[in-house]
């Protein structure tokens, strides 16, 4: 899982938000999944560039889960790797809850 900043597409897109690493341009802030092993993308979900990094994470975190399941009749994914945005308590306890095992940036506040 990452996250990671790009350009709105027209100046004044009503999705785009505020990122104050590009602060005069209207940008969106998407969140993506990959296989690791493949390099196959299994989701994106673009959001306005004015929210906070970790917010929707859980709910996007779940929609890849059960596409995965859903595709393979299985559970699929059994570890993750993500940044330090997805370091919060409901992202743990998702986790924990589906079994899957994870490894991520923590924070030092």
């Amino acid at each position: 899982m990452d996250r990671y900043s790009a350009q709105a597409c027209k100046p004044k897109e009503p999705n785009g938000g505020y990122n104050p690493h590009r602060r005069k341009v209207p940008s969106y802030y998407p969140i993506s999944a990959y296989e690791a092993n493949r390099s196959l993308m299994l989701g994106v979900l673009n959001r306005p560039g004015n929210v906070h990094d970790g917010k929707a994470s859980p709910a996007f975190i779940q929609s890849i889960l059960d596409q995965c399941q859903r595709s393979t009749n299985r559970k699929l994914i059994r570890e993750m790797r993500m940044d330090g945005a997805f370091f919060r308590r409901d992202v743990f306890e998702l986790l924990d809850r589906e079994r899957v095992e994870y490894a991520m940036q923590g924070s030092d506040a």
